[in-house]
């Protein structure tokens, strides 16, 4: 049985360092947003709808610029009570912190 979780927010941030990662490896959290938005945006981007995990800068760079092509299927509509609009702000906000992190990691959870 799946047990929702009752964490509300979910935090964005940069790996200390490259990979590979040790265990002890430090994050600042640098992004904070509500859970269900932080998952709606990952799967907007295709990477499903993790509750935690990490993924190369590298790799998330383009899934982020191709989500802000001005094309109309990247225009997000308005769900539930988050406005339209909404998943592309973030997916900017998400390319800054991508490429701030260069041949880091982006942890989220």
């Amino acid at each position: 049985m799946h047990v929702a979780s009752r964490i509300s927010i979910m935090q964005f941030g940069v790996l200390a360092s490259a990979w590979p990662v040790t265990p002890v490896t430090p994050v600042t959290p640098r992004l904070l947003l509500p859970r269900a938005e932080a998952l709606d945006l990952l799967a907007w981007l295709g990477l499903g709808r993790p509750e935690f995990g990490a993924i190369e800068a590298r790799e998330l760079l383009p899934r982020c610029r191709r989500r802000l092509w001005p094309l109309p299927r990247n225009l997000d509509a308005a769900q539930g009570e988050r406005p339209r609009g909404t998943l592309r702000m973030r997916t900017a906000q998400l390319l800054a912190l991508a490429e701030e992190a260069g041949d880091r990691a982006i942890t989220f959870g």
